[in-house]
């Protein structure tokens, strides 16, 4: 129904001047007021996007000094154009309604540009924003996989693919057509869509792109250049998953700021569960020297595992999630130690990738259904630790299919970079001395063929 002038200005979802408006359309604009949704979905978005500094500043802290300005100018030109491919073409395919949707793909908002005169039209584009700053982390997460052995101009071409390798899954998981929501799949805020998803391409760009030279096969450790942007940025991010997985409500009128309200407080007790596993594995394994990044990278991991479930499980299924993933990303940093033909520098495949995987099979063995929310629910099915087995054979379908797009377009996106991503360094950066930049092909008998014909396009 119409409202009055004094409640437009209320509600503040439009910067034109209501009269000019009525003037120039004989009617007055009509909004619902949705104020304190539309408040709390703004600083969490906003608070959302800082996470770029936070793992701008982690990732360019595991790796050598001498690459620390590149690393950090390289997520900065990713976010510019991995935004603007999402707003043109991202958008559309991850939350597009158009007539051309299907359960597998969305379409009919390209280049996208809301009503602002509307009120759901508006709040609709806040959602725009949140979901932009998951699909600029999840091009940063590959992007400390590919650290210290990829070009510049390189990776912007690859941020522009990855943006659409987040798409899709986005839209099976969050969509209303989406085949995964219907099918009762949860995520809450982007443990398979953004977390798997990207550790998955993750592990495709490393053993495409291989080892740093002198790190293969090796027993030397790489020094980390920066402890202190690596924990600083920890804290950031720590902040941004806070943030993250207290929007997945998607508001907070009515019941949905309980939600909001268990999300923010177990999301702390899930990461102080897996620091605490982590020290103490710390304290086992080398004594009295506990090294930063195996605290780090363990934090890190619980934050990412705890991203599917949010609200829906106690206190003590919270730390329970947050410590397995610590003690898995913690074991599996050892193997790579021994293990050096996988060069992952940030180790993104371990905290983003397995701790997705587990963190997906954590909200089919503990999630409960909802039994809070008035007139909708949040989620209908139980997990296996509640009685119920419907949803972790969900949980495990939808890992499935977030792996194999992931693989899939991931190692298709690769294909441009082949030919100028080897900047690969001397075994004297292991020690953190003067590195020498190599132009260097580790030639393997499969990639041959893919190589010369890239080396011939560019000379054609």
């Amino acid at each position: 129904m119409p409202v009055l002038r004094q409640e437009i200005l209320k509600t503040n979802l439009t910067v034109l001047d209501p009269s000019e408006y009525i003037a120039a359309n004989k009617t007055v604009p009509t909004f619902v007021d949705r104020s304190d949704d539309v408040a709390w979905m703004l600083a969490c978005s906003l608070i959302l996007f800082t996470m770029q500094t936070g793992l701008a500043l982690m990732e360019s802290g595991m790796c050598s000094l001498k690459n620390e300005v590149h690393l950090l100018m390289k997520n900065t030109a990713a976010c510019c154009f991995g935004g603007l491919t999402y707003w043109a073409i991202g958008w559309s395919l991850s939350n597009g309604q158009g007539e051309y949707s299907t359960p597998y793909y969305g379409w009919g908002e390209a280049f996208y540009e809301p009503d602002w005169l509307d009120s759901a039209s508006s709040e609709r584009a806040l959602f725009f924003f949140y979901q932009e700053g998951l699909s600029a982390l999840s091009t940063s997460i590959v992007s400390g996989a590919m650290a210290e052995r990829v070009n510049f101009r390189s990776f912007l071409v690859f941020s522009i693919f990855n943006t659409l390798v987040y798409a899709l899954p986005a839209y099976w998981m969050w969509a209303p057509k989406g085949f995964l929501k219907e099918l009762g799949a949860k995520d809450d805020a982007g443990c398979a869509v953004v977390h798997l998803c990207g550790g998955f391409s993750s592990l495709v760009a490393t053993l495409y792109l291989g080892p740093r030279t002198g790190l293969a096969f090796s027993n030397e450790t790489v020094v980390m250049g920066n402890p202190t942007f690596c924990c600083a940025g920890l804290f950031i991010t720590w902040w941004g998953y806070l943030a993250m997985n207290s929007a997945s409500t998607m508001g907070v009128e009515g019941t949905r700021w309980l939600q909001s309200a268990k999300a923010t407080v177990l999301t702390m007790l899930s990461s102080f569960g897996g620091g605490s596993v982590a020290l103490f594995m710390c304290y086992i394994f080398y004594g009295h020297v506990i090294p930063v990044g195996r605290i780090v990278n363990p934090i890190m991991g619980s934050l990412v595992a705890y991203t599917g479930i949010t609200f829906l499980c106690t206190s003590f299924e919270a730390i329970t999630i947050g410590s397995v993933a610590a003690a898995l990303v913690f074991l599996a940093m050892l193997f790579l130690d021994d293990h050096h033909s996988i060069d992952d520098p940030c180790c993104t495949f371990i905290v983003h990738g397995l701790c997705g995987v587990w963190g997906m099979l954590a909200v089919g063995l503990f999630a409960a259904e909802d039994t809070i929310s008035e007139g909708f629910s949040f989620n209908k099915y139980n997990g296996v630790f509640h009685g119920g087995f419907y949803l972790i054979g969900v949980q495990a379908s939808k890992e499935s299919a977030i792996f194999l797009v992931a693989i899939a377009q991931e190692a298709t996106s690769e294909a441009p970079q082949a030919e100028i991503a080897a900047g690969r360094f001397d075994k004297d950066m292991l020690r953190g001395g003067e590195q020498r930049l190599k132009q260097t092909w580790e030639v393997s008998t499969w990639d041959m063929p893919l190589r010369k014909f890239l080396t011939l396009s560019k000379v054609l």
